[in-house]
This record gives C-alpha cells, structure tokens and sequence, in this order.
C-alpha cells in the first residue's frame, strides 16, 4: 500500500511560511540582542577608576586568588602583584616571589652581576611555565 499523497492547501502553505517568519525574525532580535549587549559597553579602563573603585575591582580579584596576590601599593595602576618573600604554588609550578613580589631573584646582587630587566605582563612573566 502506497499512502496517499497530502495536498496542501493555500492556507496550510500560508500558516508555515508565517511562522518560519517569525521564527527568523525572533532569531535574529535575539542574535542583535546579545551583540548589543555584548559590544555595546566600553571596556573597563583601571586608569579612570576611582581609588575605591579599584580596592572593590583588586578585593575581587584576590577572591579568587587567595593567598597569592597583594595590593601593589608601590604602584596603584598595576593593581596587584605577588606576595613578597613567599613560595608560592600557582600555576601548576611552585616558586619564589622576591621582596618586591616578582617572579625574579632578590634585589640585592653581588658586585659584578650583570642582569637583564624584561619589562611586560603575563606573557613575559611566563606565567604557566616553570621556572627551570
């Protein structure tokens, strides 16, 4: 038995051409929607940041480190660097921050130790690489 072929009516035709309308327009206020809302915000700038707006903006960041950040009082616009004269265990490594908080030998050097500075973020950091 063969089944017997469905006809649509004009009207059938009508109501699923609607709503597929309607379907793609509903899509695509969803997609400009979450674009907007996405792109529409200006990125967070923490040299316009008040005083206080950046202590709340650090507090949430050692949040969410705890232990291995501080205030770098030294410096305000850096924000945060790594507790001074600690071993540290992040990032799948364990290390010894200087007195200053960096990932780098201590300050003080014995006459005649020629050194290289290498000023960056994280990159240069070297952050997930371990030190050896």
């Amino acid at each position: 038995m063969t089944p017997e072929p469905t006809i649509e009516t004009p009207s059938v035709r009508l109501v699923r051409l609607l709503v597929a309308t309607v379907g793609g327009l509903a899509a695509a206020l969803v997609a400009v929607t979450v674009y907007f809302v996405a792109f529409s915000s200006a990125p967070l700038d923490p040299a316009k940041l008040t005083s206080e707006e950046r202590e709340r903006l650090l507090e949430g960041v050692l949040a969410n480190s705890p232990g291995v950040h501080r205030w770098a009082y030294f410096e305000p616009r850096i924000g945060y660097t790594l507790r001074p004269s600690s071993t540290i265990e992040a990032w799948h490594d364990t290390f010894r921050s200087n007195e200053i908080g960096y990932r780098a030998p201590a300050l003080a050097k014995a006459a005649g130790t020629f050194r290289i500075v290498f000023v960056g973020d994280s990159w240069t950091y070297g952050m997930g690489v371990r030190r050896d």
